[in-house]
């Protein structure tokens, strides 16, 4: 049971971790190069795939809660 849950706690830091880095690295990106300018280009790609399952997650959530 303990390792489903701390699962489904990584998937979940990664669901919502991933839209916030792409908005707060945004400010960054025209002034990087090399490898960081890859890592914004893939952590904004990760955000737009992560950003509606943490919109679903938190619909999930507050339907539960009801």
């Amino acid at each position: 049971m303990l390792n489903a849950d701390v699962a489904a706690a990584v998937r979940t830091t990664i669901v919502f971790s991933a839209p916030i880095g792409a908005i707060v690295m945004h400010r960054h990106y025209r002034n990087a190069t090399g490898w960081l300018r890859w890592f914004i280009v893939m952590l904004r790609v990760l955000g737009v795939i992560a950003a509606p399952f943490a919109l679903w997650m938190l619909i999930g959530a507050l339907l539960h809660l009801m």
